[in-house]
């Protein structure tokens, strides 16, 4: 069948790399280059005349931009040329161009959520801090000593007059003297101080809602790194393996992934293989769900969904390993942050504690320096001259009770998160050996390794 004459149009397509959406780049008149099979629908012509050629993602052929056709490849497979469209390929300069821009943006959204991070946790921080400062401020009050004018009644006998007094003289009027008396004015308010710890204890809420998903946004970009690099380091595997034979169409390490896959010659059964058991095999170009298997005296069939190819493995492998490596160390900065307040928080309590009980004394030690963190939030305001600042038992006992329970809510996150770090690591270990182990036996029969024996490793 004759194809005709494509028309000229802006390039720009997305083509599908082992899973990954990569940007096809400008095709531009240049010398040969290496191209990988993008999408199995590739149709092949010589002379306008479609061919029964047919290549399966992942396949390479060495080939060129068409002098002719824009959008169009003249590629080389074996001793002949074909003419081919260019979206169902992919150039190794492309492909190298696209990775580097992919992952440097990756990086920067990375960072970007890096910084977004660490700014919410510092103003969680602070508001922690602030609102700790207000409601301990909210136990103290300022004794101001006072000079009250008292009358004096002057004192009397039994008789009504006053001693040494002699007949007839006149009493002594009451004289007025001056008597100290101490008046208490809060601090702040302690209704005001619980309002406005409750309204940043909201805003602490909805600041690690934030940085949970910035946290979980980095962790994505740093798992599509790790499965860019893995495939990228695949598909230049393939790159190098057709540098070397030349050949196009080249089996791929697979390994069994259920409990058992059932192969068939035609429609009948004839033998198993064992889950992670591995074996060359390729797609099958009249059914899609199955793959040739290579084995020692034939080749049969064999369902996909039973198998996983080593590009697959390693890939999600790597993004999975990527991802709980970064969950771990974002659980222990969460540890981190919570133990911190716990600690302040325990000291609070027992600086209380000793001040509520000391309560003939002015406040000995406060505990929040004039320069501490949440002073964006809350300044503590200077004592007034020549008055003592006491701490108000009673107000301190109801302060010392919340902060109790809230000591406790933090006890029992952390210990909550500290489950889930160890389960996190153990995934974590676990997922790295066997994806190891898998590799090493994947790598062991893959032709595109230059060490492979294409024995099957035990």
């Amino acid at each position: 069948m004759k194809h005709q004459a494509p028309s000229l149009r802006p390039v720009g397509a997305i083509a599908l790399l082992f899973g990954l959406l990569v940007p096809v780049l400008s095709l531009q008149a240049q010398v040969r280059d290496l191209y990988v099979v993008t999408d199995a629908k590739a149709e092949f012509y010589v002379d306008r005349q479609r061919q029964s050629l047919s290549l399966q993602t992942g396949d390479v052929v060495e080939g060129e931009a068409h002098s002719t056709y824009r959008d169009w490849l003249r590629v080389t497979i074996g001793n002949q040329s074909y003419d081919t469209r260019a979206k169902y390929f992919l150039a190794r300069a492309d492909n190298r161009e696209a990775y580097a821009r992919q992952r440097a943006d990756l990086l920067s959204r990375i960072e970007r959520n890096s910084d977004r991070i660490d700014s919410a946790r510092e103003q969680t921080w602070q508001l922690v801090l602030a609102s700790a400062a207000i409601r301990f401020d909210s136990t103290v009050q300022y004794r101001e000593e006072v000079l009250v004018p008292v009358t004096v009644v002057p004192a009397q006998n039994g008789t009504g007059t006053q001693p040494g007094a002699r007949p007839g003289d006149r009493p002594n009027p009451p004289r007025p003297v001056l008597q100290v008396e101490y008046r208490y004015v809060d601090k702040v308010s302690p209704s005001r101080a619980k309002n406005q710890a409750k309204h940043w204890a909201e805003d602490i809420d909805d600041l690690t809602g934030q940085v949970a998903r910035w946290t979980e946004d980095r962790r994505d970009d740093i798992a599509q790194v790790a499965i860019l690099d893995a495939a990228n380091l695949a598909l230049e595997r393939r790159f190098r393996l057709f540098e070397t034979n030349r050949v196009t169409q080249v089996a791929e390490p697979y390994v069994v992934v259920e409990d058992k896959a059932t192969l068939y010659d035609g429609q009948l059964p004839v033998a198993e293989m064992q889950q992670e058991e591995v074996a060359l095999a390729r797609g099958n170009d009249r059914f899609p769900r199955w793959l040739r298997v290579q084995r020692p005296d034939r080749v049969l069939d064999g369902r996909r969904e039973h198998f996983a190819s080593r590009t697959a493995v390693e890939t999600g492998a790597a993004g999975r390993i990527a991802s709980l490596r970064q969950l771990s160390a974002d659980l222990l900065a969460d540890i981190d942050l919570l133990s911190e307040r716990e600690k302040q928080l325990r000291a609070l309590c027992l600086t209380l504690r000793y001040e509520s009980q000391v309560t003939r004394f002015p406040l000995t030690v406060y505990p929040f320096a004039a320069d501490y963190a949440g002073r964006t939030y809350y300044a503590s305001g200077t004592a007034p001259k020549n008055v003592a600042e006491m701490v108000n038992a009673v107000t301190a006992r109801s302060v010392q009770r919340d902060w109790e329970k809230d000591l406790a809510a933090l006890q029992e996150q952390i210990r909550k998160l500290r489950q889930r770090l160890d389960s996190t690591r153990r995934d974590a270990a676990v997922t790295e050996a066997k994806a190891q182990e898998r590799s090493r036996r994947l790598q062991g029969i893959d032709p595109a390794e230059p060490t492979a024996t294409g024995v099957i490793l035990p």
